[in-house]
């Protein structure tokens, strides 16, 4: 393992700033000569095509050609850099930077605002195909989901509440950040707990798909910050100013958390087309028919010994079923179609009825990290992240539609998605379809069933799509 930073010795022997260490026991591998004249902040191993390494520290002035700078290591690969200018203040610096797994593009972060002559300010994509590393003014590869130039949005945005976070590592199923934050989740809140705020202490893993933490919470004395994170596929690597991490665990600046012996990240599976149509009566009964998505079989009564009555908006995801209820509470219990578990209450991290107003909710579903949801008496469709794993609601609302669109949600009497279709009842008693593509309603409103269709009403405290057993 390459390890950098700012140090003199390691082991009580002279090594400046980077050092190549064994392991199995942390001993310094001598072999290794590589040197550095600064502060190494990052570093990264590129991978095929070229295999070359790029490690980066504080930049310093050239002293054989006045005004122009220099990289303080630059291994005998590499290749010209461009130049870095007009540093917001302070000096020209490097700060983080990463590299794409087929080792075409690298993104850095830092103290500049012009690269190679053109704009950037504090961020660049460079190309590292070219004979001379350039950087980007074009589309990335048509493999990349992204694309470079000003007025790009973030997918999602977690706050801490004003600390900072320093490292960031991402894998298929966590973003792993490290810093000297006390909370995440924390954006109604400045330097202080806020509403929604989930206690993460220096480090936390983050859902990929909203930001939101995931259960997993070692701890980390705080520091100033854990400098670098490294995620292989045997675990997570930590290096950090501090030395007591999981409780208060003695590891020297440099720990490794392996992933055997932890838990999986389960699925955050939904109902799928056709399947069963659950819908909980305002009398407190529930009943499921067959549903295609356009066609609906004759009703059965599911008994369950529950009262349904006081329920808001039931969704499910990986065979467990949420319910909102009148109290403004929010709980999960487990539900295969026919026996319903033991309710446990979702904490709700101090989020008020004003922030989150559960006892008005008339319709509930979740999608791709969002949970969505109408209410009494308001023509929006809104939704916040929510991460069934950890069970952590998002602190920020957002309007996905009934504003501008030319869609009314005031009248909705339960609600459901699958299959890219959003099913609804109305007060009416009328039982609709729209297609859901990309987290938004799309096209026109198609009636399945209601009073004036086929005699049946559907207003209801919610529904559901569930796939049961054959």
């Amino acid at each position: 393992m390459f390890a950098g930073g700012s140090f003199t010795k390691i082991n009580g022997v002279a090594q400046k700033s980077l050092v190549k260490l064994r392991l199995s026991d942390g001993a310094r591998i001598t072999a290794f000569k590589g040197k550095t004249n600064a502060r190494v902040k990052d570093g990264r191993q590129r991978r095929p095509p070229l295999h070359r390494r790029h490690l980066q520290d504080r930049q310093r002035r050239d002293p054989q050609r006045p005004g122009r700078r220099r990289p303080g290591h630059r291994g005998p690969e590499q290749r010209r850099e461009p130049g870095l200018h007009r540093p917001r203040n302070g000096t020209v610096n490097i700060d983080k930077f990463d590299i794409s797994p087929d080792g075409t593009r690298m993104v850095a972060i830092g103290n500049w605002t012009y690269v190679a002559g053109l704009q950037r300010d504090q961020i660049v994509m460079l190309d590292l195909t070219t004979s001379s590393v350039s950087v980007t003014t074009g589309r990335p590869p048509a493999t990349s989901s992204s694309a470079p130039g000003y007025g790009q949005q973030s997918t999602w945005v977690d706050y801490t509440g004003g600390d900072t976070l320093y490292s960031v590592a991402v894998t298929s199923t966590a973003v792993y950040v490290g810093g000297h934050q006390r909370w995440m989740n924390n954006g109604l809140a400045g330097d202080r707990v806020g509403p929604g705020a989930v206690a993460r202490e220096g480090i936390a893993a983050l859902d990929p798909l909203n930001g939101l933490p995931l259960s997993w919470n070692p701890g980390r004395d705080r520091g100033v910050d854990a400098f670098a994170l490294v995620a292989t596929a045997q675990g997570l690597w930590i290096g950090s100013d501090t030395d007591r991490i999981s409780r208060y665990e003695y590891h020297g600046r440099i720990a490794f958390m392996p992933l055997a012996g932890g838990a999986a990240v389960p699925e955050p599976r939904v109902g799928t087309l056709p399947g069963d149509l659950f819908r909980l009566g305002a009398d407190g009964a529930m009943t499921r028919r067959a549903f295609t998505g356009t066609t609906l079989g004759a009703p059965s009564t599911v008994t369950t010994g529950v009262d349904w009555s006081t329920v808001r908006g039931p969704f499910v995801v990986g065979g467990r079923l949420y319910t909102g209820h009148a109290d403004g509470a929010m709980t999960v219990r487990d539900f295969d179609g026919a026996t319903a578990g033991f309710s446990t209450p979702i904490a709700l991290n101090g989020l008020t009825s004003t922030q989150f107003p559960i006892s008005r909710i008339t319709g509930m579903f979740f999608w791709n990290g969002r949970l969505y949801y109408t209410l009494s008496g308001d023509t929006r469709l809104y939704y916040r992240w929510f991460t069934p794993e950890s069970g952590v609601i998002g602190a920020d609302t957002f309007v996905a539609s009934g504003a501008g669109d030319g869609r009314n949600w005031s009248t909705v009497s339960g609600m459901t998605m699958a299959s890219g279709g959003l099913v609804y009842a109305t007060t009416t008693g009328a039982l609709s379809t729209v297609d859901f593509s990309a987290g938004l309603p799309t096209g026109s409103t198609t009636v399945l069933s209601g009073p004036a269709v086929d005699g049946q009403s559907w207003q209801s405290r919610g529904l559901f799509v569930l796939n049961l057993p054959t």
